[in-house]
C-alpha cells in the first residue's frame, strides 16, 4: 500500500492537487495526481525546499535562516507565475479563433469549472427527499403539474376567447418537402447543441445527412400529410438548473427541456410554411415584437420610448402598467390554441397535425445522475421547441384587440401597456379599466396575472413628476398594484423621467466587475485574448439599446468613458500619465459617444431601408413628402419635426431624423449595410 510521503503532501497543499486512486480488495494499487495543466517538474521540489527551509528557520529563529526562507518563497511564486504565464500564453496562441476553448481557459484562470446540478435534498409539503431516484421523480412531477394546477387555479368566467377573435377566410395546408431542403436543414444543424433521450447527435446527423436524408424526408412527408407527429418525438430530458432562494424548494429550479435533434427538422419545416402563411396576410400583431425576423428588443423599446418622449413633449403623462404573467408557456391550453388556429385558417388534416405535436408529450428529469420516469405534460407549448414561441404568439396574439384604450406593446409575454392623460385621476380611471380587460381577457384564455410582480408607473417630465397633487390607486381583484419610479423592461432600467440614471448605474455595475476580471487575467493571457475579453464581459454592456438610451447627459457619458479608459490602461498596461485618447487610439477603439452614435446611424439605415419593423419605418418621412420645394437633398433627406421641449429632443423621430441628414449623400444611398456601416 503507498504511503503519502511528505513532499508530495507539500505539493499537494500548493497546488490543490486531488488524487486519484485505484483500489481493489481493499489496496491502493496505483495512484496518480490530477495536476493543473500549467504545473512543471521543477515545482515539486521547490516547494519542498522551501517548505523545509521554513521548519528549519522557524527552529533556529536566526535571521540567516529566515532570509533562505523567503528567497526559497519568492523563487516558488516567480517559478509558478512564470509557469502559468507560459502554459496560457501557448493555449491561447494555439487555440485563437476557437472560441469554446478560448472561453474554457479564461473560465480555468478564475476557477470557473462548470458543474453539474446537484441536488441533495429536496421539501414537498412535509416530506425531505434525499435519494436520487426520488429527487429526480419528485421534481418531474412538479415539473409537469405546474401549469395544471395554475390553470385550475383560474375562476370560471363568462367571458370567451371566441369573443376577442374572429374566424377568417383564409386557408392554411401544410405541404410536402424535398430531400435538399431536409438535407440543408441537417446541415445547418448547430453542433453544440444537446443530444436528446434518444442519444442522435447532431453531430453524427450531420455527418449522416446525405445518407439519411430521404428517409427522414419520407417520414416527415408522412407525417405532414397524415397528421401524426411520432411519439418518440415528443419525449423531452429535462435538466433543472438553481435560480435562487432555498436549493430544497422546488420552485426555485428551472426546467431546461432539451428534445431530439431529428424533431428540430419538421419543426424548422412546419414553423416556415405556417410563418410565412401568418406574414402573407398580415396575421400577427403589430404590437408583437417577439420570436419574429427584423423584430428585437431594440425595436419594442425604441418604439415604445419613442411614444413617451414625445407625449412629454405635448405635456402628457404617461401611465404605464408592466403586467407579468404567471409561467404564461407552460398554461397555454390546448383546446383553446387549436381552436384559435382554426379560427386563423388552419385546415382540418393540419390541425390534426397541430393536435398530435402538442397531445401526449413526455418528459424525464435528469439530476444527480438520475433519469426519473416519465411524465405528462397536459397544458403549455413545448419548451425547448422550435414551433413553440411562435404557437404562443398565435395564442396570445388577440390581446392587443381586446378593446384596450391603451397602446400595447409586447415581447412574448412581456406585456407594457401604455395610456396617456394631463390629469392624474382621469389616469387612474384609464389604467383600472384597462387592467380590468387584461383579466376578463387572461380569464377567458386561462391565463393568470401575478398581481405582485406587477407594477405600474407614471412616466413624465421631471417637473410634472415631482408636482403630481394626486398618485393613482390602480387595483386589480382588490389588489393594488404598486407604483414604481424605475422599473427593467427587457434587459433596459427605465426611469419614470426617461433620464437613463438607473441604467447607466446598472452599467456602470456590471462593466466593473467585468474590468476586475480582466485585471486578474492580465498577467496571465497575451494582450490580444484581453482584448477578446474585453469585447465579451463588457462591450455588449456598453453596446446593449444603446440608441434607446443614448441621449444620456454629459455626466452620465463621462461616467461610461471613464470605464473604458479604465479597461485601455489595463489591457496597454499603461500607467495614468499616459492620455487616454492615446491608448484609445492605439487600441484602434472609438470613444463610447463615437459608438453610440454609430450605432443610432445603422439602426437609421435599417428603419429608413425597412430593415426594421413598418411601424418604425413610418415615423418618418422624406422632406419631399412634406412640402414640393425643390431642394437638393429632399429626396433622402429626413423631415424633422419641431420639439416643444427637451423631451422632444430625446426622441428617436428627432435624433434619428438629425442624425441621417448629417450623413454624407453616399452613406445614405448605399444598397447593404455592410457598405453603409463602412462609411459611417
Amino acid at each position: 500500500m503507498y504511503v503519502l510521503s511528505l513532499k508530495t503532501n507539500i505539493v499537494m497543499r500548493e497546488l490543490k492537487l486531488p488524487l486519484k486512486f485505484d483500489i481493489q480488495m481493499g489496496v491502493v494499487k496505483t495512484l496518480s495526481f490530477c495536476f493543473f495543466p500549467y504545473n512543471s517538474k521543477n515545482i515539486p521540489s521547490t516547494l519542498f525546499e522551501r517548505d523545509k527551509a521554513k521548519i528549519l528557520a522557524s527552529r533556529a529563529g536566526s535571521s540567516e535562516t529566515w532570509m533562505h526562507f523567503k528567497a526559497l518563497r519568492n523563487k516558488v511564486n516567480i517559478t509558478i507565475k512564470k509557469a502559468k504565464v507560459e502554459y496560457y500564453n501557448s493555449f491561447f496562441k494555439n487555440n485563437r479563433g476557437n472560441i469554446k476553448k478560448t472561453w474554457k481557459g479564461i473560465n480555468t484562470i478564475f476557477g470557473k469549472i462548470p458543474q453539474p446540478t446537484r441536488i441533495h435534498s429536496l421539501k414537498i409539503g412535509d416530506t425531505i427527499y434525499t435519494t436520487p431516484d426520488e429527487i429526480s421523480n419528485r421534481l418531474n412531477h412538479h415539473f409537469c403539474s405546474v401549469g395544471p394546477i395554475l390553470a385550475n387555479e383560474i375562476p370560471p368566467t363568462n367571458s370567451k376567447f371566441t369573443d376577442y377573435i374572429l374566424p377568417l377566410l383564409h386557408v392554411f395546408s401544410l405541404t410536402k418537402t424535398s430531400d435538399d431542403i431536409v438535407l440543408k436543414l441537417i446541415q445547418s444543424l448547430p453542433l453544440n447543441k444537446a443530444s436528446g433521450l434518444d442519444g442522435i447527435s447532431a453531430k453524427l446527423l450531420k455527418e449522416a445527412g446525405p445518407i439519411v436524408s430521404a428517409s427522414l424526408t419520407y417520414i416527415i412527408n408522412r407525417s405532414l400529410t397524415t397528421g401524426i407527429f411520432p411519439n418518440d418525438w415528443k419525449v423531452a430530458r429535462v435538466t433543472p438548473i438553481y435560480k435562487d432562494d432555498i436549493k430544497t424548494n422546488p420552485n426555485n429550479y428551472r426546467p431546461i427541456s432539451v428534445l431530439p435533434i431529428v424533431s428540430k427538422l419538421i419543426e424548422r419545416i412546419v414553423f416556415n410554411q405556417l410563418y410565412a402563411f401568418l406574414m402573407r396576410h398580415d396575421l400577427l400583431a403589430d404590437a408583437q415584437s417577439g420570436f419574429r425576423p427584423c423584430h428585437s428588443t431594440l425595436t419594442a423599446l425604441l418604439d415604445i420610448t419613442n411614444d413617451w418622449f414625445s407625449n412629454m413633449d405635448n405635456g402628457l403623462l404617461n401611465g404605464v402598467l408592466f403586467l407579468d404573467l404567471k409561467k404564461a408557456f407552460d398554461t397555454v391550453d390546448h383546446e383553446i390554441l387549436l381552436k384559435k388556429l382554426n379560427f386563423y385558417g388552419v385546415d382540418s388534416i393540419s390541425l390534426k397535425g397541430f393536435q398530435s405535436y402538442l397531445t401526449d408529450r413526455k418528459q424525464r428529469t435528469y439530476v444527480n445522475g438520475s433519469l426519473s420516469d416519465y411524465g405528462s405534460t397536459v397544458c403549455g407549448v413545448p419548451q425547448g421547441s422550435i414551433l413553440g414561441p411562435l404557437l404562443f404568439l398565435i395564442y396570445i396574439n388577440d390581446l392587443p384587440a381586446s378593446d384596450l384604450s391603451s397602446i400595447p406593446r409586447l415581447y412574448a409575454d412581456d406585456t407594457c401597456l401604455t395610456l396617456t392623460s394631463h390629469d392624474p385621476t382621469d389616469l387612474q380611471i384609464k389604467l383600472n379599466n384597462d387592467l380590468n380587460k387584461v383579466q376578463s381577457w387572461l380569464q377567458a384564455n386561462k391565463l393568470s396575472l401575478n398581481v405582485k410582480k406587477t407594477k405600474y408607473s407614471i412616466i413624465a417630465t421631471q417637473y410634472k413628476v415631482a408636482h403630481l397633487d394626486h398618485q393613482p390607486d390602480v387595483r386589480i381583484n382588490g389588489h393594488s398594484v404598486d407604483r414604481v419610479r424605475t422599473h427593467k423592461y427587457l434587459g433596459v432600467e427605465i426611469d419614470d423621467t426617461l433620464t437613463w440614471h438607473s441604467q447607466i448605474d446598472q452599467i456602470v455595475k456590471k462593466v466593473s466587475a467585468g474590468l476586475a476580471i480582466l485585471k486578474r487575467a492580465r498577467a496571465l493571457v497575451p494582450r490580444d485574448t484581453l482584448i477578446n475579453m474585453y469585447n465579451a464581459l463588457v462591450v455588449p454592456y456598453f453596446d446593449y439599446c444603446s440608441p434607446v438610451w443614448g441621449c444620456i447627459g454629459k455626466c452620465q457619458s463621462e461616467r461610461l468613458q471613464k470605464l473604458q479608459n479604465r479597461a485601455a490602461r489595463i489591457i496597454t498596461n499603461s500607467d495614468y500619465m499616459t492620455p487616454s485618447s492615446c491608448l484609445l487610439h492605439d487600441l484602434g477603439w472609438d470613444t463610447l459617444e463615437k459608438r453610440r452614435t454609430k450605432q443610432l446611424a445603422i439602426t437609421m439605415y435599417n428603419v429608413v431601408n425597412e430593415h426594421f419593423p413598418l411601424r418604425l419605418h413610418e415615423l418618418f418621412q422624406t422632406t419631399s413628402q412634406v412640402h414640393t420645394y425643390n431642394l437638393r437633398k429632399s429626396a433622402h433627406n429626413l423631415f424633422i419635426p419641431r420639439p416643444l421641449s427637451e423631451a422632444g429632443k430625446r426622441s428617436l423621430h428627432y435624433r434619428g431624423a438629425t442624425l441621417w441628414n448629417s450623413l454624407s449623400t453616399i452613406s445614405k444611398t448605399q444598397t447593404t449595410l455592410l457598405a453603409s456601416k463602412s462609411l459611417c
